[in-house]
């Protein structure tokens, strides 16, 4: 993938340098007529280097060498053509802008860095030699400063082009990885959007026989119990047993890889709270006394979002908390509004709490803190907290409970 979009950036810089510099070039044959031989020299120059940089690049050897060779050539000829138009007063000093710019576009960060120095080394050793009247044949004049009384305007001119020199290289190169970080991480979306696309389908595939073979165990468990020996029992119940801890992973599965669908509606939020720990209430995982703490800013509060994964997200993180309360303890929610685009919700338990190693693959899918989990409850709440365009934390020390926050915007962005 790195290759292909490098490939095609190259690719691009040398059809968009050809022709910016082609019009350019060419505009400037018309505007200094009394030196068109060396417009006309040039454009020829760019036509041919174009040709043998196309024909190099579709030999497909050695494309970063290209990109590097491309640019110092560039460098060059330039140089050259803001020497012979006006040196500091040159117009066509431009001309290092769109190589920097380029460098950005083909080249690593440092790459880019060494382009934008580069250039300004060439164009300081460029000023230089004219400061001190070293000059070529051919050389016009639009203004000039030679008189050593003049050296701080020189000095300050060549500080304030290469001060854009920087800017515009600084610039290209934090936009161009900022792209390639964007490209990369749009192409593993959708890599893992067609993974689990593809997972979802085998998941529903497998759960169907799987339902099936737990059915049949089961009915011939039963019918057979007289005649079976302890030891067949423990097997028959083994079966039963693991084929319903898979038919937990897939529905898992199935459940992770549908939460992208989001159908909004207005909903109270606090009652969506409500009815979760009356559901929960009567959980297994419910085992000692919890005593509920809940502190609404308002009651009711509205929100913009598709209350069935809300009442799946809360859901979850209240089983978690109970499951992390064996012998019972405080569960805190909270829910509180900041300003009129923003609700808070904090889940908070005193329970055994999660360790610092543990808390940095939390969400991560298939890591799960609980023996025999699928891993897959707290990686589903963070996906339908980011679908409502919200953030999920936690904070939480080992021994001294956990806490839960989600951010959700009150409006859908």
């Amino acid at each position: 993938m790195v290759l292909d979009v490098f490939v095609l950036n190259v690719r691009t810089f040398i059809v968009a340098r050809l022709l910016v510099a082609t019009i350019l070039l060419c505009l400037g044959f018309w505007t200094y007529p009394q030196h068109r031989w060396l417009f006309s020299v040039l454009v020829i120059f760019l036509c041919v280097l174009s040709i043998v940089y196309i024909l190099w690049f579709l030999s497909g050897k050695k494309i970063r060498g290209l990109a590097y060779t491309q640019i110092l050539i560039d460098l060059i000829w330039e140089s050259a053509l803001v020497h012979f138009t006006g040196g500091i007063d040159s117009v066509f000093i431009v001309f290092y802008v769109i190589t920097i710019l380029g460098s950005a576009l083909v080249l690593p960060a440092k790459g880019s860095i060494w382009t934008t120095l580069l250039t300004c080394i060439i164009f300081s050793l460029l000023i230089l030699f004219e400061f001190v009247n070293l000059n070529f044949p051919g050389h016009f004049i639009l203004r000039r400063y030679y008189n050593l009384r003049d050296w701080f305007p020189i000095f300050y001119l060549a500080l304030v082009r290469m001060t854009i020199f920087g800017i515009v290289g600084y610039l290209g190169t934090y936009l161009s990885v900022r792209i390639y970080n964007l490209e990369k991480k749009l192409k593993n979306q959708e890599q893992l959007t067609n993974l689990g696309e593809l997972t979802a389908r085998i998941a529903h595939e497998i759960k169907n026989p799987l339902t099936a073979i737990s059915g049949t165990v089961e009915v011939l468990s039963k019918e057979l119990e007289p005649q079976l020996s302890d030891e067949n029992k423990h097997l028959m119940q083994s079966v039963v047993k693991e084929t319903r801890r898979l038919k937990n992973i897939l529905t898992s599965i199935l459940d992770y890889s549908r939460v992208d669908t989001v159908h909004r509606e207005y909903f109270d939020l606090s009652q969506a709270i409500e009815e979760v720990l009356a559901v929960a209430g009567n959980a297994p995982q419910k085992n000692g006394k919890v005593h509920i703490i809940k502190t609404f800013d308002r009651k009711p509060l509205r929100f913009y979002g598709d209350s069935n994964r809300i009442k799946q997200m809360l859901f979850n993180l209240v089983l978690n908390a109970y499951e992390a309360m064996p012998v019972g303890g405080d569960l805190v929610l909270t829910i509180r509004s900041e300003g009129e685009e923003q609700v808070v919700i904090s889940i908070m338990d005193s329970g055994k709490g999660i360790s610092k190693e543990m808390q940095k693959v939390l969400f991560q899918p298939f890591h799960s803190t609980k023996h025999g989990g699928t891993g897959l409850g707290l990686a589903i709440v963070q996906k339908i907290v980011e679908n409502h365009g919200g953030k999920i934390t936690v904070r939480s020390q080992a021994g001294l409970g956990t806490e839960f926050i989600i951010q959700l915007p009150l409006l859908a962005k």
